[in-house]
């Protein structure tokens, strides 16, 4: 979940929205709500996500990270 708020935050910056509160106007959210979602506290439904790719212009994909990457990323680290 932490990738999740991580690349969350990282594609809202690039969008050009500076504040979270601007950004969860955008995408019709509390602001509460939304900062949530940046602190890794909380998870949006399907809707929701899809409607922040698409403000932010970016895939799911880059937001959530596939089970097969972080295996990949956990196995280096173990072999390392």
């Amino acid at each position: 979940m932490k990738t999740f708020a991580k690349r969350l935050k990282q594609a809202r910056k690039e969008a050009g929205y500076r504040s979270a509160e601007s950004f969860a106007a955008a995408a019709s959210l509390e602001p509460h709500t939304y900062r949530k979602y940046e602190r890794a506290q909380s998870e949006p439904n399907f809707e929701t996500l899809m409607r922040m790719c698409e403000l932010l212009k970016v895939p799911t994909s880059f937001l959530l990270p596939l089970e097969s990457e972080k295996k990949a990323r956990s196995g280096v680290a173990a072999a390392a």
